[in-house]
C-alpha cells in the first residue's frame, strides 16, 4: 500500500540499476534540466539512495531546524543584556556569560573528537 492509499510506488532494484548504469551526456542534461518538473515517487536520488518524495520530510525538518537554531542564535544578544539588568551585573561579568557560552561551544567540539 502506497503513501496515500494508492498502489506502492517502490523502484524495483531493476530500475535503481537501470537508473544508475549510464550517466547523461550534457545536451541530455540540459534536456531533462529544462522539462518540467514534478515529483516522482520512482526515481532515485542520488542522495542516500532515496526517491524524491522520501527526502521530502527529512529536507523539511532540516530547513525547520536550522531556522529554530539560527532564531534562537540571534536571541544570545537580546537575552544578555537582559540578563544585565535583571542580575544586575556589569557588561564585563556579562561578556563573561558569554564567553562561557561559546567557549562551552569550542570544547564541545573540542571533546567530541577525543577518545576517552
Amino acid at each position: 500500500m502506497g503513501l496515500f492509499g494508492g498502489k506502492a510506488a517502490e523502484p524495483t532494484l531493476d530500475e535503481v540499476h537501470q537508473q544508475q548504469g549510464r550517466r547523461p551526456s550534457a545536451a541530455e542534461a540540459i534536456a531533462v534540466d529544462r522539462r518540467r518538473k514534478s515529483v516522482s515517487n520512482r526515481e532515485v536520488t542520488g542522495a542516500g539512495q532515496i526517491t524524491t518524495r522520501q527526502s521530502i520530510v527529512p529536507v523539511a525538518m532540516v530547513t525547520v531546524l536550522f531556522f529554530l537554531w539560527g532564531f534562537a542564535y540571534g536571541l544570545l544578544d537580546v537575552l544578555n543584556s537582559r540578563f544585565q539588568v535583571a542580575l544586575h551585573i556589569t557588561q564585563g561579568e556579562s561578556s563573561g556569560l558569554q564567553a562561557a557560552y561559546f567557549g562551552y561551544v569550542a570544547l564541545d567540539h573540542y571533546f567530541e573528537r577525543q577518545p576517552i
